[in-house]
Formats: C-alpha cells, sequence, structure tokens
C-alpha cells in the first residue's frame, strides 16, 4: 500500500441494515472531505485553457473529489443498487 493511503471497508447495502447503511453514508463523504462536492457539485468551466493556474489547481481537486465520492459510494452497494447509479457523472444529490 502506498504511503499515506488509508484502506477503509465501506458496508454493503441490504434490507436488514438500511437505517445503519444510510448513517453510515451520511458521515462517508465527510470522512473522506468529499461532502461539497455531494451538497453543490462542481461546475466545468467552458474554457478550461484560459483559467489561472490556482483555479485549474482548484477545478483538479474538485474532479478528483467527485471521482472519490462516486467511487467509495460505489463500493458500498450491492448490485441492484449500483446498477441504479451507475450512470451518475457526479457525485452531487
Amino acid at each position: 500500500m502506498a504511503s499515506g493511503m488509508v484502506h477503509f471497508q465501506v458496508l454493503e447495502l441490504s434490507q436488514s441494515i438500511c437505517d445503519k447503511w444510510i448513517i453510515k453514508m451520511k458521515a462517508l463523504p465527510k470522512s473522506q472531505d468529499t461532502s461539497k462536492n455531494v451538497e453543490k457539485g462542481y461546475k466545468e468551466p467552458e474554457d478550461k485553457m484560459r483559467l489561472p493556474y490556482p483555479q485549474k489547481d482548484t477545478l483538479k481537486d474538485s474532479r478528483k473529489r467527485d471521482k472519490k465520492t462516486i467511487f467509495t459510494t460505489y463500493q458500498a452497494l450491492d448490485d441492484d443498487e449500483f446498477e441504479n447509479i451507475s450512470n451518475a457523472t457526479t457525485a452531487k444529490l
């Protein structure tokens, strides 16, 4: 495992643990510092090439957090639930 990486296990959703799963899924984005992406999302600028470097870095970070949120959410879903959201392009609710 690479230095600085944290391995975590995400509980798979089933009917019998739905209430607990909801509580854990609300906490997951906050624990991964991705809750802003879930709540507000991010907007892709039309002309990315004209952005100043600080804004390019911010956009890159937002994209990375968004993909991280989608990935961790996918891990927590069973196959049927995964099918329901597998076409999501962002983590925004």
